[in-house]
């Protein structure tokens, strides 16, 4: 998996965390805060960090959630770069094809959206209680894309005929 965007990102600039392996619940907060403490040792502002913090959990709780393992830890990777003024947050994991199909139509969606639209879509959404399937109201991607300087930039990569890797990458400003 790491191969796919790692060495895009090391191109671009100083990579400030790294990590590939097995994933739960456990490991999303130590992963999240070994990565404030590298992003606050770079000098990045607080309001940087604090966005990026955001984007991790809910990025992080994403690939856990929406994964095709079916287990409690399921493989992914994870690389943060600072870059000028920017973070750079790519996130991979393996999902089935038709979760991955809804997934990327939502981003797209969101993606598409204003700033002041989706905070609007936000609260709509938290108020409505609508659940998805997996038991979440989907705001874990609406808060990655507001958080993001220009939302979700996905691609996808064969695994088998029911699986793909799903790469997220992010740019926090």
């Amino acid at each position: 998996m790491e191969s796919i965007h790692a060495a895009e990102i090391e191109d671009k600039g100083a990579i400030v965390l790294k990590h590939s392996g097995l994933l739960d619940g456990e490991h999303i907060q130590s992963l999240v805060e070994a990565a404030e403490s590298r992003l606050t040792e770079q000098g990045i502002s607080r309001g940087v960090v604090k966005r990026c913090f955001n984007v991790l959990i809910e990025g992080l709780q994403n690939a856990c959630f929406h994964s095709s393992e079916g287990s409690k830890e399921v493989p992914y990777h994870l690389s943060i770069a600072h870059l000028d003024e920017s973070v750079s947050i790519t996130i991979m994991n393996r999902t089935e094809v038709e979760s991955l199909s809804k997934v990327t139509r939502y981003i797209d969606q969101l993606n598409a959206m204003e700033q002041d639209e989706l905070k609007a879509y936000y609260r709509e959404r938290m108020h409505s209680g609508t659940m998805s399937s997996k038991g979440g109201a989907g705001l874990g991607l609406i808060t990655m894309v507001m958080r993001s300087s220009e939302g979700i930039d996905w691609s996808e990569h064969p695994v088998s005929a029911e699986q793909r890797i799903l790469v997220q990458r992010l740019s926090v400003s």
